[in-house]
């Protein structure tokens, strides 16, 4: 006895168990999952483009310009705060510290810009006091920045 779906084929078409695998992307026009070859280029060229850029920011980034610390504060009086601090630049290179003082609620009460002088070591420890609208309790480094245009800022 024949099944109803055997005898519903047409006799010239062939059985897909005698074939052995199919191969479906060829009988529908199926392309490969693949992405064209200017495609994985360019994908490529940008990955070689942004793991040079991580390694030069890196490189750069980690050895900036000027180091500084802070190496002590003393609070004054009520008006003033004296602040020292240790720089690490180049001796050629003028450079600007930036210090304030805060009160008790961590609020500014006072700044001052120290101008570090050319020439020395690599190393030199700067002060200054700083004036204060309020009674302070620290003295706190903020930054030190090279001066652009060899004269120190502020």
């Amino acid at each position: 006895m024949t099944d109803a779906a055997d005898d519903d084929r047409p006799d010239d078409r062939p059985d897909p168990a005698d074939e052995g695998e199919l191969d479906l992307a060829a009988r529908y026009g199926q392309r490969p999952g693949r992405l064209p070859t200017p495609v994985l280029a360019a994908i490529g060229a940008a990955g070689v483009v942004l793991l040079v850029y991580l390694v030069w920011a890196a490189l750069h980034f980690s050895t900036p310009d000027v180091r500084a610390g802070l190496l002590a504060f003393e609070v004054v009086d009520d008006t003033s705060v004296r602040i020292s601090i240790e720089v690490v630049r180049d001796p050629a290179v003028p450079v600007t510290c930036a210090v304030r003082a805060q009160n008790v609620d961590n609020v500014t009460v006072g700044s001052l810009d120290i101008a570090v002088p050319t020439g020395g070591g690599d190393t030199v420890a700067v002060g200054g006091v700083i004036p204060t609208r309020a009674p302070a309790v620290n003295g706190e480094l903020v930054a030190c920045t090279v001066d652009a245009d060899g004269e120190p800022s502020g």
